[in-house]
């Protein structure tokens, strides 16, 4: 019995491909006093679900340190496919800014996912290429 992992789907044959992506932050608004909440932005569409968990990464010297490693579940803007919310308390936390000419990137990072909304666990990218 063969398996083979055509290379269109997978460029790594025998590798998981991970779903969802790590991706790269554009911007992150603090929360105002009405909603407690941060507002990420990312360099392309997410594709995150309601109640993943997201871990945000963000290097030293952009600023907003303090949520560096901090994670929590998000959700998704209905209209920006790039924005999301997370429901974490950044209020009086430093601006975000991008240095110029910065050689790494703040990125999300998805790390789990609220039980109820159970979805990625039962998505299997390396089975969807799976020929017998």
């Amino acid at each position: 019995m063969a398996v083979s992992y055509p290379n269109w789907i997978n460029p790594y044959p025998g590798h998981a491909d991970f779903i969802p992506k790590n991706r790269t932050i554009v911007s992150i608004v603090s929360g105002s006093l009405v909603l407690p909440a941060t507002l990420v932005t990312t360099s392309t569409p997410h594709h995150y679900y309601l109640g993943s968990i997201i871990r945000l990464d963000i290097p030293p010297g952009f600023g907003m340190q303090e949520i560096s490693t901090q994670f929590g579940p998000i959700v998704p803007s209905p209209i920006n496919p790039n924005l999301f919310v997370m429901l974490l308390d950044s209020r009086g936390y430093a601006p975000f800014v991008i240095p110029p000419g910065a050689q790494q990137f703040a990125q999300c990072v998805p790390i789990g996912e609220l039980n109820q909304y159970i979805y990625n666990a039962t998505f299997n990218r390396l089975l969807q290429s799976l020929t017998v």
